[in-house]
């Protein structure tokens, strides 16, 4: 009885975090997991896998074959998870710490080739030079020959060319010459038409300012001359007036004869000298239409 308690108590014990398995205990077959089954539930690398085992995560230690390799337990691998809770962080980093290893190496290999081809061309171009100045040496010379031996050959005919253009340069030419002489002597006709004009213009503004005191005292005489057409036309109207009254009074009293007489010859006078008026009138008139002919 001793003995089945003492069995049933190291049952209950749990069971140390490294354990070297025989073949013969009764929890050998729970440890089922291989290393790449664990990492790949886990999502950590085998460095990592290594830290952990034997102590935050149990591991069975097997012999196959003449390798002694680990092996774990499911039960262990989900307590693990569950108490560590940061696999998903740490799986996400790990497979961004490959795409950019993958990247990197890729990016790499790229370079190199690159790398590579820029020196071989960078070699075949050096190597190219010297061949590629030589030509070029060569055919600039040959070109400069060809172009001495065409001149010389040509020159002949060049020169030929060259009078034959000059010759229908001035034949081209005369013409507009010709052309240019005849505008030239229009327009000086039309300069000295324009010379008399500008003189007979002149001649008219010195007429006009020699007149122009005249045709203020015109102006003077004009204004005197419509004050004696009105006092005329006053006189004339008060004779008309006056000899009606000197026939009515005639014809009752014979002795005012006389009076009327004198009234008459006053009459006379004032209509002579209205006569006078009307002729300088008529002069003054003259005078504008002489001056207005000036000025047109």
């Amino acid at each position: 009885m001793d003995h089945d308690e003492k069995a049933q108590e190291k049952e209950k014990e749990p069971l140390p975090n490294s354990i070297w398995l025989r073949g013969d205990e009764d929890f050998f077959e729970d440890f089922c997991l291989d290393a790449e089954e664990v990492m790949s539930q886990l999502g950590i690398k085998r460095s990592r896998l290594r830290q952990i085992s034997g102590h935050e995560l149990r591991v069975g230690r097997k012999r196959v074959d003449r390798y002694i390799k680990p092996f774990y337990r499911p039960k262990d691998v989900e307590d693990y998870l569950a108490w560590t809770r940061a696999t998903a962080s740490h799986q996400k980093s790990s497979l961004i710490l490959n795409t950019a290893a993958d990247s990197l190496s890729s990016h790499s290999k790229k370079i190199s080739e690159s790398i590579l081809d820029l020196k071989e061309q960078a070699t075949q171009a050096f190597q190219d030079i010297p061949e590629r100045v030589s030509r070029g040496f060569s055919n600039s010379k040959k070109t400069q020959f060809e172009i001495l031996n065409h001149i010389q050959k040509n020159q002949a005919s060049l020169q030929k060319g060259l009078q034959k253009n000059q010759n229908d340069i001035l034949e081209n030419v005369l013409p507009h010459i010709s052309n240019l002489k005849k505008i030239i002597n229009k327009t000086e006709d039309k300069i000295s038409k324009f010379e008399t004009i500008n003189q007979a213009f002149l001649e008219a503004i010195s007429l006009i300012q020699s007149n122009y005191s005249e045709l203020k005292e015109l102006k003077k005489i004009a204004l005197k001359q419509d004050l004696l057409m009105e006092k005329i036309c006053e006189d004339i109207h008060q004779l008309k007036t006056d000899v009606k009254m000197s026939h009515s009074k005639h014809k009752k009293h014979g002795k005012q004869r006389i009076y009327y007489k004198e009234d008459s010859k006053q009459a006379i006078q004032s209509s002579s000298e209205s006569l006078y008026n009307l002729s300088a009138i008529k002069r003054a008139g003259a005078a504008k239409k002489n001056m207005s002919s000036v000025f047109s």
